[in-house]
């Protein structure tokens, strides 16, 4: 007797086809000017979304939110940028930021950012404009 049925197919058989991973869309013709707006790092297993407001006085506020997998992490608060660098302190790690015009690069150091593997380290790329609203609650 011949089967057609797709659920007798073995495992390694499977006609299910893996999708990559999704891909944010970044708008064309993102100013350079100021460092305000939305930066994505994205990789297959972990994520990042760092939100930037340029304040005066050379400083900006920050909100980055890390995941990997089902770990969290998130840190937020306003850093001096000195020759377009700055460094935040949290509890147990530290953020150097890099702003690098439509490119940030963020270092961390220490292991108290957020649940295990989670890591704000990497180039975030920016991906709107948008001077986006940080909450003072974060």
């Amino acid at each position: 007797m011949k089967r057609n049925c797709k659920s007798d197919e073995a495992p390694n058989e499977s006609t299910i086809a893996s999708q990559p991973a999704k891909k944010t869309k970044v708008k064309k013709h993102l100013s350079i000017a100021s460092p305000s707006g939305t930066y994505e790092r994205e990789s297959q297993w972990e994520g990042a979304t760092l939100q930037i407001v340029k304040l005066k006085d050379n400083k900006i506020e920050f909100h980055l939110q890390a995941a990997h997998g089902a770990n969290t992490g998130e840190a937020s608060g306003v850093i001096l940028l000195f020759k377009n660098k700055g460094t935040y302190v949290g509890e147990g790690f530290k953020l150097t930021f890099d702003y690098r015009g439509n490119v940030i690069g963020v270092e961390q150091s220490g292991s108290g950012f957020g649940g295990l593997n989670v890591d704000a380290g990497g180039l975030y790329k920016k991906t709107d404009d948008k001077v986006p609203v940080i909450s003072s609650d974060n």
